[in-house]
């Protein structure tokens, strides 16, 4: 099941660069974007999963994670009006409020 787009709160360009701009200044990666709803599958993602859309992104780092540097991630995320959820592997970003 794709997501409905109307509760999506910024646009696809607005993501892409608030996601751009998240991992130049945390020194991120992008490891994993669209995906397609077999690939989301595979990769054990959830039906409504904002990767379906392109609305999520999942981030490395150069360095490693500490408890500060989390908190300063999050802060950052939202500063930029994305959720991050710490993942063990990798943080996920998607649209402050997505449904």
């Amino acid at each position: 099941m794709i997501p409905n787009t109307a509760s999506i709160p910024m646009t696809l360009s607005e993501f892409c660069i608030a996601v751009v701009r998240y991992c130049d200044v945390t020194g991120g990666s992008v490891t994993s974007w669209k995906r397609s709803v077999q690939h989301n599958a595979a990769v054990g993602g959830v039906v409504s999963s904002p990767h379906l859309l392109g609305f999520g992104a999942d981030i490395v780092y150069d360095s490693p994670h500490s408890e500060d540097r989390l908190t300063n991630h999050l802060t950052i995320a939202l500063g930029f009006g994305l959720t991050l959820i710490h993942e063990s592997l990798h943080d996920h970003l998607q649209p402050r409020g997505w449904r």
